[in-house]
């Protein structure tokens, strides 16, 4: 049986760094990102502990990305979130959207452990995780796919208070 979970750990992995290295090709669309967003934010609204708030602009703010790709970012970043918060602490996930001229800003917040300065320049890199699970591939995933789509991806962190992603992507005017 060991072995047979070893197999399959080895086989998820591979899967993981062959779909890194291929990123599925992007089905853009004019997709509202404030929807996709709100869909991620109430997904993981409602676990135990964990309280999500959303400040999600009323006018549609349309990009030209691809909603599974973008779902999955934000999948990516809020799971990461949640997993940073400690056991004995209220957590707490603040999203927002807005736009600004040409440009949508969407802010993901976590009151978790935050992340260490020495950590800072890895963050994005393939392979590195924090946590005992997991490839440490969401995030330099979730970077690929915010830049195929003309964005950027950055992030604050204060040990022990959270960490804030920053996101922006174009606005698509057409």
């Amino acid at each position: 049986q060991l072995l047979i979970d070893q197999i399959e750990s080895l086989s998820k992995m591979a899967e993981e760094f062959s779909s890194f290295a291929k990123m599925p090709e992007a089905k853009k669309a004019s997709v509202d990102v404030g929807d996709e967003l709100n869909k991620v934010c109430d997904l993981f609204s409602g676990r135990e502990g964990i309280s999500v708030k959303k400040s999600i602009s009323e006018k549609a703010l349309i990009a030209h990305i691809d909603s599974q790709q973008m779902g999955r970012v934000f999948n990516n970043i809020i799971k990461n979130a949640i997993q940073s918060i400690p056991k004995d602490r209220e957590g707490l996930i603040e999203a927002s959207i807005k736009s600004e001229g040409q440009t949508i800003f969407i802010t993901i917040k976590d009151n978790g452990k935050g992340i260490s300065p020495e950590l800072y320049s890895k963050i994005f890199s393939p392979n590195f995780s924090t946590k005992n699970s997991g490839m440490g591939l969401g995030l330099a995933i979730s970077k690929k796919i915010i830049e195929q789509f003309n964005g950027s991806i950055r992030f604050e962190s204060e040990k022990d208070h959270g960490t804030i992603f920053f996101i922006e992507l174009p606005l698509n005017t057409k």
